[in-house]
């Protein structure tokens, strides 16, 4: 007997905004065919623009939207969807509902707070960065005007309960908004310290020193956080790597003199780069680099080039490796590489118990600029690695793990795969289901490393169906590849169904170093 699963997929708002773009879309369509039509001219062409959907409140009663000019004077629009009263904002950015009665967004000028009900706007000049806590209803808003001390704000949406901290530089907050990670400077002392934004608002100095700290970063779910201190002499590149549990609320720092000598030798430092704590709280990842070498005085104009090399001399010398992939285990102050030479691109599984690494040279050279590589999973527990796709695109598109880390999902063959870590099995999930999900609307003869997906756009809850699309409708289907089910009718009218703004514009991908990973 064959199983049916019911279950819902939380698309409801993406299709709401779908439908709002598809009828700007239809309007402007509408209005243009009214026109008498006439040549383009090269005048014209500054005049052309492109509709972005931005975001839509959660009442569904107001619809934020970009549109980008040709000039790069873009202009961001929040719009009532009922009545089409609308605010525009030129050159904004970082535009967001909070709740259902403001609107906030940025601009050169600083922040701007719209209350949608009233009418009533408001602009807080030099505005460089603001956080919106929803438990707390406060806005945690960072200013910084030239020649003045830089302050951090927290005060409510209309203006109440103001509370003022001076000389605070930077500053970032847990995932629940409630706690605030910040850095300061008095005198010649540089500080990193804690403060909730409920309560008494009392600021802790977790450590303060001669140098700054940067890279400040928190844990996914906010039970700890990590940071670099940079070293006091530019030259001597030492810099500290930090991490603080906030369960025992003690801080942990990497032990320097060992992590030089034994570690890191003396032609490698640790990079300005992103640190991530793993899901479990047992590891930092974080990226070393290789020193520079001393300059010598005379200038050479002579290029030495081998015919030998995989790559030209122009392209080995801009993609020259020089960073490489690290983790640190804070509670045994232990220090492992993930990366090397031989296999020098990387990114994590969603858990963040395996590393993914590849050789970009490996196939080198190829015609095609993407080329094939082979892409090994290494087992961060063990240190050992394994083959798991031989002669893959190096597409980041066409390779994503899964938030949970439980599958790495590949487009191969004109299919999307799955690979199962665990059962280490290879599945093809769209093989029997009759649809292109392979995009080539160019109809150029690509070559088969070169295959373009209608792209994935991320999973169910608990991982139970993937996303994807053919080319007009959008699938669900379990990664086993036992059940698909197709969730819009768009090929009997050749209509072609997406998630309104997908791409750079909605953001519901994230950086995994070399690659990316989905939320859910």
């Amino acid at each position: 007997m064959k199983k049916q699963y019911k279950k819902t997929v939380k698309i409801s708002s993406w299709m709401i905004m779908a439908l709002l773009l598809f009828s700007l879309q239809f309007a402007f369509s509408k209005l243009y065919a009214q026109e008498k039509k006439r040549d383009l001219t090269v005048d014209d062409y500054s005049l052309w623009q492109t509709l972005r959907l931005v975001k839509l409140a959660d009442d569904g009663k107001w619809v934020s939207y970009n549109m980008h000019y040709e000039s790069g004077l873009d202009t961001l629009f929040v719009k009532q969807t009922k009545s089409l009263k609308k605010y525009a904002f030129p050159l904004g950015y970082e535009g967001n509902f909070i709740e259902t009665d403001w609107f906030s967004c940025m601009s050169a000028k600083g922040l701007h707070l719209v209350n949608l009900k009233t009418g009533k706007q408001e602009t807080i000049f030099h505005a460089r960065k603001y956080v919106y806590s929803p438990l707390d209803k406060r806005l945690i808003i960072l200013i910084n005007e030239k020649g003045k001390e830089s302050t951090m704000l927290i005060r409510g949406v209309d203006g109440s309960s103001e509370k003022r901290f001076d000389g605070i530089n930077a500053f970032i907050t847990d995932p629940s908004k409630q706690k605030i990670l910040f850095t300061s400077k008095v005198a010649d002392t540089h500080i990193i310290g804690l403060l909730e934004v409920s309560g008494e608002m009392k600021k802790k100095v977790l450590l303060a020193g001669p140098s700054n700290f940067t890279n400040l970063i928190w844990h996914d779910k906010g039970g700890a956080f990590a940071f670099i201190q940079n070293s006091v002499k530019k030259s001597d590149s030492d810099n500290s790597l930090f991490y603080y549990d906030l369960s025992t609320k003690k801080l942990y720092g990497s032990n320097i003199p060992d992590l030089k000598n034994r570690f890191l030798g003396d032609s490698l430092f640790i990079s300005n780069s992103q640190l991530k704590i793993s899901d479990d709280l047992q590891k930092v990842f974080f990226v070393v680099q290789q020193k520079a070498k001393s300059k010598t005085t005379m200038k050479s104009e002579v290029e030495v080039w081998n015919g030998n090399a995989k790559w030209i001399y122009p392209m080995e010398e801009k993609y020259k490796t020089t960073k490489k992939l690290a983790l640190w285990l804070p509670f045994e102050d232990r220090h492992q590489f993930i990366s090397n030479d031989t296999l020098p691109k990387y990114m994590l599984t969603g858990d963040q118990k395996y590393a993914i690494l590849s050789d970009p040279k490996k196939y080198e050279p190829q015609v095609s600029y993407d080329g094939l590589r082979d892409f090994y999973l290494m087992d961060l527990s063990k240190g050992t690695k394994e083959l798991f796709l031989k002669k893959h695109s190096s597409l980041e598109s066409n390779t994503i793990p899964s938030p949970s880390g439980k599958y790495i999902t590949y487009f191969k063959e004109k299919h999307w795969w799955i690979y199962d870590i665990e059962k280490k099995s290879h599945t093809n999930i769209t093989k029997n289901l009759g649809a292109n999900f392979y995009n080539n609307d160019k109809q150029h003869p690509e070559l088969p490393e070169n295959e373009f997906p209608y792209e994935n756009f991320g999973w169910t809850i608990d991982e139970e169906e993937i996303l994807v699309y053919d080319h007009y409708d959008i699938w669900a289907i379990r990664p086993d590849g036992t059940t698909a089910r197709r969730l819009t009718k768009g090929k009997e009218t050749q209509t072609q169904f997406r998630l309104a703004g997908f791409g750079s514009h909605i953001q519901i991908s994230k950086r995994n170093y070399d690659g990316k990973i989905y939320d859910i």
